[in-house]
């Protein structure tokens, strides 16, 4: 699987010897811990053998996902080759509320199908927030690639626009919108598959911490634009939240910014970095 997004993309794969279960990202690989791997094999058996898998019943429509309810607009592209088999490429616009639909649906399936971390994943999306999402969702394609001769899906492409305000904007250099895109491709189907271990794995609780400093690096930054759009309040709120008479420790300076935006680049991808500059952003 691979994402592109703001000029950078990154790759995610997993992998099973039916012994053990690895997770790669962008060239670096980490072992699944055996619990952890025991789930997920649990998650693709219980899909396999749900009710409803008959013909035509697939893992997607297992999990309350029909691309037919939001494809509209579909069109042929033309004939490529992919994965050195000659496919028909298939385009079509995407109704943006009847996606967040299906994944809703997908949010009260999946637990009672036993998908692994189900239980960490909100139950549902309230109308309003599909609502919201929707209407700032723009230009969503989807593009299939399906062999010529089989029918059989080779690649799947989804991208979108999403517009960039606030502080982000001003630390993304002014950019105003970022197109999102997704790519699944199949090669060699039905063909002998050799599974081999990478050959260079790293413990997975490094893995873990990148997650984790991620998560924290985004909810650092996305907490700082929230509370930036009200930094100019009154200096008596401010005094109350700081004992000062000047903006809440929550609040960017301009200055801030800058610097916020030379320690990311000077980070050069390393997270835990990252993680620190997000002080940066609270500076007066």
């Amino acid at each position: 699987l691979s994402v592109s997004a703001l000029g950078h993309t990154g790759s995610l794969a997993i992998l099973s010897t039916g012994t053990a279960g690895y997770v790669t990202v962008s060239g670096i690989s980490y072992q699944l811990p055996s619990a952890s791997f025991q789930r997920l094999e649990s998650s693709f058996s219980e899909l396999g053998a749900s009710p409803g898998a008959g013909a035509g019943a697939g893992t997607l429509s297992k999990l309350g996902i029909d691309p037919l309810h939001w494809l509209v607009n579909p069109s042929v592209v033309g004939t490529e080759s992919v994965g050195g088999a000659q496919t028909k490429h298939i385009r079509a616009d995407v109704d943006v509320q009847a996606l967040l639909g299906d994944l809703n649906t997908f949010l009260q399936r999946a637990a009672s199908l036993g998908v692994s971390g189900a239980s960490k994943l909100p139950v549902s999306i309230s109308q309003s927030t599909r609502q919201q999402i929707a209407a700032e969702v723009k230009n969503p394609t989807f593009d299939v690639w399906t062999g010529a001769s089989d029918k059989t899906v080779r690649k799947v492409a989804i991208s979108l626009t999403v517009p960039v305000s606030g502080q982000i904007s001003s630390l993304l250099g002014g950019l105003s919108s970022a197109g999102i895109g997704l790519n699944l491709q199949y090669a060699d189907l039905n063909q002998p598959q050799t599974i081999v271990a990478p050959t260079v794995v790293h413990p997975y609780s490094e893995f873990a911490a990148k997650v984790r400093a991620f998560a924290s690096q985004l909810q650092s930054t996305l907490g700082a634009v929230g509370l930036g759009s009200s930094a100019t309040g009154s200096g008596a709120s401010s005094s109350s939240a700081t004992g000062t008479a000047t903006t809440g420790t929550g609040s960017s300076t301009p200055a801030g910014v800058q610097a916020y935006s030379q320690c990311i680049q000077a980070a050069g991808g390393d997270v835990a970095k990252m993680q620190r500059c997000a002080s940066l952003l609270n500076s007066k």
